[in-house]
């Protein structure tokens, strides 16, 4: 029953989100995701559930930024795992946030029961509608690359809301420290940022900052 009503969910909300400029990205692993291209990267909901007999609830959506340049570049230095593909690095966000624990909502996300094919249309654009005004209020707080930043600067601590572990944080920053303020600056960035980091996170942060620096000098 659970994927019936799945099905006729997703109906729903391909009739919303596209009416809003959305494409669906569905994946067995990955699940599904509303994106809308902007420039060098994209906007994206990404839709949670889960199942409590016998209904289908919706739980509060996760509202990201992607920069493809920013996940391009940290994907590149990487230590190699042939667990992690091009495919899951398109998966990624630079930003991002669960839309019932971020400071600026003031009101807490309701859950949504979907018992029957016939709660759909209601629940369905009631959902869908909830999720985008709040995270069309995410997206206009990161107007630009200098926003995205200075969030995710903060490492280690409020970083973590948005960049995921202070690894994926730290590297994302270096890389947007270099695009807007060259190779010198992004340096003092890292070092810094390795200064405040102890044990596996700073070992790992160091050795992807050794490639991705060094790539600079052999250009």
């Amino acid at each position: 029953m659970a994927s019936i009503l799945k099905r006729h969910l997703l109906r729903e909300f391909d009739h919303y989100f596209n009416g809003k400029g959305f494409t669906r990205s569905s994946d067995p692993f990955y699940g599904d995701r509303y994106d809308r291209a902007i420039s060098g990267g994209r906007q994206s909901i990404a839709i949670a559930s889960h199942i409590r007999k016998p209904a289908l609830v919706l739980d509060p959506a996760f509202a990201s930024i992607r920069l493809d340049e920013v996940e391009d570049e940290v994907f590149r230095f990487e230590q190699k795992n042939e667990l992690i593909n091009e495919h899951d690095v398109l998966q990624r966000a630079t930003i991002g946030t669960r839309l019932d624990k971020h400071e600026l909502f003031k009101s807490v996300t309701g859950k949504y029961a979907i018992t029957t094919v016939d709660d759909c249309p209601r629940l369905g654009v009631q959902y869908a509608s909830e999720m985008l005004s709040m995270a069309e209020r995410f997206w206009q707080s990161f107007p630009d690359h200098e926003a995205i930043l200075a969030k995710l600067a903060n490492v280690p601590g409020e970083a973590r809301k948005y960049g995921g572990t202070d690894f994926f944080a730290g590297s994302r920053a270096v890389v947007l420290t270099r695009m807007l303020h060259g190779d010198a600056e992004a340096r003092r960035f890292a070092e810094g940022v390795l200064d405040r980091l102890s044990g596996e996170p700073k070992l790992e942060l160091s050795r992807w900052a050794i490639r991705f620096f060094d790539a600079r000098i052999a250009v």
